[in-house]
């Protein structure tokens, strides 16, 4: 893709966490004496309230909002965990909202600069249409794609449902990472996303068998580029490393096992040819450099010989190969360990593998490798629901910035219309692309692209093949996701809400494109808005899943009334239903900036 937008460099969690000289021995000391998890894999039997309901919320989505708990109110735990695993509607395609970026004489000159081609005439991308099947000569394309494809996905998944299907995909995401740019191209990239977004509601094995020849994963740990001559084995490692059978201390795979995959694997690539012309890029196998030789397995998977193959049957070895690894069983234990880490607590405990990892780990293999089968029992389960493992763990950026944008509802276009052009106390029209339906969802979601990038974690673009450490480096884990560097970055996008959160720059009129809060319109669908302690509550309610004391909702309060007396308020908000002129509604939504940053930055907000 074309590479004039450069982009920022990836926040390196690991080294600032230790930059930051931190004592890790009382906090590691503290996880340790924790509370033993009472329970097993049967049902949970007990109380069944906004708790509860809370916890679960937490764990499954990404990003809590309270419009989620409603989702649940006079539900059962079974009827709860029916809701949470539907699937969401079928994923649509990015559209061309780019188009200001990448405008008509854009392809003019790509079209000269590659004229000797024919077959590379580029035709223009209609404003609004999909482009995730468009051809464009290897890396010559807008890097504006990969930008709208993470701004799709974010908005994609701020909308989701009250289910379970994102934050699948997610750990899918990270158990199989690639980055959308792998260097392949765009609509590589949305060809990955599709397989993210099918994978949940399929057997694990069959992702694994789908990542093993997409494009993206092809380009990333260099199968595309494997020799029959001189095998790469990046893909080989991988596969048993961290997609299938790990590296816990029954997984045994030698050296020998590696070499053996990679002399299976080469030949598979996608067509370069279908890259760079309209329509899906094919996965392909070349026979003529594929390894014919007989590949002899370790004892870890039973001595077995993959016999070699010539021609159109070499392809055979690789689907014998994928049920050789799935008829190990470490590989039901290695992802039920990871489901576990993922969705209840990074650390496993004995009486942990032996009551709840072991169960999942049968019914893993007894289901056919489904994810949601195991995570039902899972998340069904007396352990699962054990106080000790509420809020017990460090939001992702995801789950606290999408937290905070659902909260203030900036899902709903109604309320991201909220926009304004500003500089030195005046206002400006905003610019077009700010206000053409085809375009603006573009530029307000790719800014929090950006918000998340420097807070450590942005969908679609992952640190390394092994996903996030705060997933899986022990014994750190989530504490990784807070140091000096990430913890500020969230203050600052907190005390963006303090006075207007900035969207964008309008570089013609030397201006800043901003978004301003409709505090008033969030209270008026609060209960008794006219009460400032009723309404007080209802903010924190809505926000946090962490009871908060009353000292603290004093505080917040006198954040909100300063030196004026509780009825003012009353007649304040009053005075604006009664007469809800411009004046009256700023003096009542000025009373919430500062309340809201504070809000933002409780300790309690950044735990689930």
């Amino acid at each position: 893709m074309n590479q004039e937008k450069n982009k920022n460099p990836q926040l390196d969690l690991v080294e600032l966490f230790k930059k930051d000289n931190i004592d890790l021995k009382p906090i590691l000391n503290r996880r340790k004496t924790r509370k033993h998890i009472s329970g097993g894999i049967d049902k949970y039997q007990g109380e069944w309230g906004d708790k509860q309901k809370k916890h679960l919320l937490n764990r499954i989505l990404i990003g809590y909002a309270k419009y989620h708990l409603d989702d649940l109110e006079d539900l059962s735990l079974d009827e709860a965990i029916d809701l949470i695993f539907q699937q969401e509607d079928e994923l649509p395609k990015p559209t061309n909202d780019y188009f200001y970026e990448w405008p008509q004489e854009r392809y003019d000159e790509l079209n000269a600069e590659t004229a000797e081609r024919s077959e590379f005439k580029i035709e223009p991308v209609t404003p609004g249409e999909t482009w995730v099947e468009t051809g464009f000569p290897h890396n010559r394309g807008p890097w504006d794609q990969y930008i709208s494809l993470k701004a799709f996905t974010l908005k994609q998944q701020l909308r989701q449902k009250t289910s379970i299907h994102w934050k699948l995909s997610f750990f899918i995401h990270n158990l199989l990472p690639t980055p959308y740019d792998s260097g392949a191209s765009a609509k590589a990239g949305w060809q990955y996303l599709e397989l993210l977004f099918k994978a949940p509601y399929q057997s694990y094995k069959k992702t694994v068998i789908d990542i093993s020849k997409d494009p993206n994963m092809l380009w990333y740990l260099n199968l595309q580029f494997s020799n029959v001559n001189n095998p790469d084995e990046n893909f080989a490692r991988e596969i048993q490393e961290l997609f299938t059978v790990g590296k816990g201390p029954n997984s045994k795979f030698t050296e020998s096992d590696v070499k053996a995959f990679s002399k299976i694997f080469v030949g598979w690539h996608s067509d370069m040819y279908t890259h760079e012309i309209p329509g899906r890029i094919k996965t392909e196998f070349s026979y003529w450099n594929h390894d014919t030789t007989d590949k002899q397995l370790s004892s870890f998977y039973g001595n077995k010989i993959i016999r070699g193959r010539e021609g159109e049957d070499g392809k055979k070895e690789f689907d014998e190969l994928m049920d050789v690894i799935f008829e190990n069983k470490e590989v039901s234990y290695y992802i039920s360990r990871r489901l576990y880490q993922f969705f209840v607590y990074p650390e496993i405990e004995a009486s942990t593998e032996e009551k709840i990892i072991e169960p999942m780990a049968k019914k893993f293999r007894d289901s056919n490798f489904d994810l949601i089968e195991t995570l039902k029992l899972l998340l069904k389960s007396e352990h699962f629901f054990d106080s000790a493992n509420f809020n017990s763990m460090i939001k992702s950026p995801l789950e606290y910035v999408y937290g905070a944008l659902k909260f203030f509802n900036l899902h709903q276009e109604e309320f991201y219309l909220n926009l304004f052009s500003y500089n030195n106390g005046s206002s400006y029209e905003l610019p077009e692309k700010f206000t053409n339906p085809l375009s603006r969802e573009f530029y307000f979601y790719k800014k929090f692209i950006w918000v998340l990038e420097q807070q450590g974690c942005n969908f679609g673009d992952p640190p390394s093949v092994s996903g996030w450490p705060p997933y899986y480096q022990a014994p750190v884990y989530d504490l990784f996701w807070i140091n000096s560097k990430t913890l500020s970055n969230r203050a600052s996008f907190a005390n963006d809400f303090q006075w207007d959160l900035f969207i964008d720059d309008d570089w013609e009129n030397d201006s800043s494109i901003k978004y301003r809060v409709d505090y008033v319109k969030i209270i008026e669908g609060f209960d008794n808005p006219s009460d400032i302690y009723s309404v007080v509550n209802q903010f924190a309610n809505s926000l946090l899943t962490v009871e908060v004391g009353q000292d603290q909702l004093n505080d917040l309060t006198e954040i909100i009334l300063g030196s004026i007396d509780p009825t003012y308020y009353t007649e304040l908000y009053n005075r604006y239903t009664e007469n809800p002129t411009f004046e009256n509604k700023n003096e009542l939504n000025e009373r919430f900036r500062n309340f809201t940053t504070h809000l933002l930055t409780l300790s309690e907000n950044h735990v689930f």
